[in-house]
Parts: C-alpha cells; structure tokens; sequence
C-alpha cells in the first residue's frame, strides 16, 4: 500500500462498548467504500467462543455461507487530508492480550501516529438534551493542543482500556 499520509488509526469494535451501535457506525462513516481497501483480518477462530456469538449462515445465489465475525482492517487515502487506518469489527471473548498486540503491530506497520478508540455507553439523558462527548490521552503533548484531559476512569475496560495501556511508550498517542 506504500507509505501513508499521517495516517490515525480508528477503532470501532460492538461489543459492551457499542450500545446503539454508535461507535461501529462513528468509525464506518469516516470510510467511503468506493475508496478504502480492505488490508487485512484477524482470524476470528482463536478469538470468540462461538457458543456467545454464533457465526451466520447466508444463501446467495443457491450457494451457502457461513459469516464468521470479522475484524477488518481497512485503509482509506484522503487527498489533503491523513490517511485513515480503521479497524472494524467484534470485541473478541478471549486472548485479548494477543488481540491488542495484533492491533499494535498494525498500527506500528502503518506507522499511525494516533490510535483513537471509539466507544459509547447507556446514559440516562433525555432526548431533549445532547449526549456528552468525551475525549482523553494519556500522551500529555497531544493533550494540550487537543483540550484533553488524562484519563481518569476506573471500571469494568474492554480492548480500548487494554490497548490505551498497550500504547504506552509506543510511537503513536491513544486516544479515548
């Protein structure tokens, strides 16, 4: 794919931090389809127990599929703007520690200088009202120009909260 501009990886994943879909749908809307380019997957096989999230099975023409979940990483060139980097897919069920090295190695590879991580949450707001959005970095001269803050919460963490600790000390800045 040669070298990338500035490129900044997104990460949507369904999953606990996926309600309404909005994270899975955040990412998908920075891609336009008719100019990214699927660049890899990470084989589900050793990353889902199949007993809580069954694969599907599909007829096309006559034909039957078996749709496994999928974790794409996908590749969009903007013209005077970065490029993007996006990994979409299903926050897996075990090895998450190995899931995180596989998406730190891509994000190393494609030499992303930030990894963004997209996450949403049931909150009690009305529908009058706008949803916060929040934003931290634990990258203190990303921080500063950005208005962000260093993160500071404490809980129950899915595959973002594995790879903000991951991203530590790498050459790229975390972004919740």
């Amino acid at each position: 794919i040669g070298v990338l501009d500035r490129p900044v990886m997104l990460v949507g994943l369904e999953g606990w931090f996926d309600v309404a879909s909005a994270a899975t749908q955040s990412v998908e809307s920075f891609i336009d389809d008719d100019v990214a380019v699927i660049v890899g997957e990470i084989d589900p096989d050793p990353f889902y127990d199949f007993t809580q999230n069954r694969p599907l099975t599909s007829i096309d023409d006559g034909e039957r599929h078996i749709v496994w979940p999928s974790n794409q990483i996908v590749v969009q060139r903007n013209t005077n703007h970065r490029d993007i980097v996006a990994l979409i897919g299903v926050e897996p069920h075990v090895y998450w520690a190995t899931y995180v090295e596989a998406i730190v190695t891509v994000a190393k590879a494609l030499g992303c200088e930030a990894v963004v991580t997209v996450g949403s949450s049931a909150e009690a707001i009305p529908h009058t009202r706008q949803p916060p959005v929040t934003g931290s970095t634990a990258n203190a001269s990303l921080a500063r120009p950005l208005g962000l803050s260093a993160p500071t919460y404490e809980g129950v963490t899915g595959i973002a909260g594995l790879l903000h600790a991951a991203g530590h000390g790498q050459p790229f800045a975390a972004i919740a």
